[in-house]
């Protein structure tokens, strides 16, 4: 996958959050959308509704942060960091 940019939802103070985003930047990757799920209701339940369409009714994700990528488009689910860290550095896996 040769991902161009990012949406991503975060919360404060996350680690892996800083990290994804960190990452992006070095890749020159474009972060389109950065929510933070603890700005406001609406997003949190926008990350339930993207995340349903992928996994299924009822499923909830567990970790932030939650990362879809697209090479055009459209988006594509891709993970939390360490996938995301798994597509744009696959020779350190």
């Amino acid at each position: 996958m040769n991902i161009k940019k990012v949406k991503m939802y975060t919360q404060p103070n996350c680690s892996f959050c800083l990290s994804a985003e960190a990452l992006c930047d070095t890749r020159n990757i474009q972060i389109e959308q950065k929510i933070d799920i603890a700005e406001s209701v609406r997003n949190k339940s926008n990350l339930l509704n993207d995340y349903e369409q992928v996994h299924g009714y009822g499923k909830k994700p567990r970790t932030v942060p939650q990362i879809w990528a697209s090479e055009g488009d459209s988006w594509e689910y891709v993970g939390g960091f360490q996938e995301l860290f798994a597509i744009l550095v696959p020779e350190r896996f």
